[in-house]
């Protein structure tokens, strides 16, 4: 027989600990709840749909996989180096997306399972913040991958890579507002 713990559990003032967590949190009844509570999984796809939107608000082309197998836009040996192709001034991009909201305690916005070995042009990273959306973009021969740290592996891992914005100051140096993609 499999026990039953909810009772323990609701009743603990550590479950009484883990709502206030969720009920002082900035993005508790925000426009983007939605999105701080969905799955690292969903986070990827709205991530992905919210570059279509933008993209598509700015008159800038923007194909997901799909699309580009469909109409063989831009070569590719694996479909799953790149998350969207964009298309600027009669050229295709592969773009990586990656989306982040806010970490508790002043923890910055932390991007995860950036692969420096996939093939893509262009960096695209959503700050999501409880009331706002900010995209950035960089091209990927202009990141020093040796720089973040190394994720599933500790800092010597090479395939998978995580970094931490902690202010938008550090973005001028390798990233621009995704609004500037339509001057490249």
């Amino acid at each position: 027989m499999i026990a039953d713990y909810t009772k323990v559990v609701t009743e603990s003032k550590d479950f009484e600990d883990m709502k206030n967590e969720v009920n002082n949190s900035p993005y508790y009844g925000s426009t983007f709840e939605y999105f701080w509570m969905a799955s690292s999984g969903k986070k990827g796809v709205y991530g992905e749909r919210f570059l279509d939107i933008i993209s598509d608000d700015m008159n800038i082309p923007c194909y997901s996989g799909k699309e580009v197998k469909k109409h063989e836009l831009v070569k590719f040996d694996r479909i799953s180096d790149f998350d969207r192709v964009i298309e600027v001034g009669g050229v295709y991009y592969k773009v990586e997306v990656k989306t982040s909201t806010e970490w508790e305690n002043n923890g910055g916005f932390k991007f995860q399972q950036i692969r420096p070995n996939h093939d893509y042009d262009i960096l695209v990273c959503h700050f999501v913040y409880p009331e706002i959306i900010k995209s950035f973009f960089a091209w990927k021969d202009s990141i020093d991958f040796s720089q973040m740290k190394g994720q599933h592996g500790g800092n010597a891992a090479e395939e998978t890579k995580w970094f931490t914005v902690d202010s938008e100051d550090y973005l001028e140096d390798i990233f621009t507002p995704y609004s500037d993609i339509v001057s490249i």
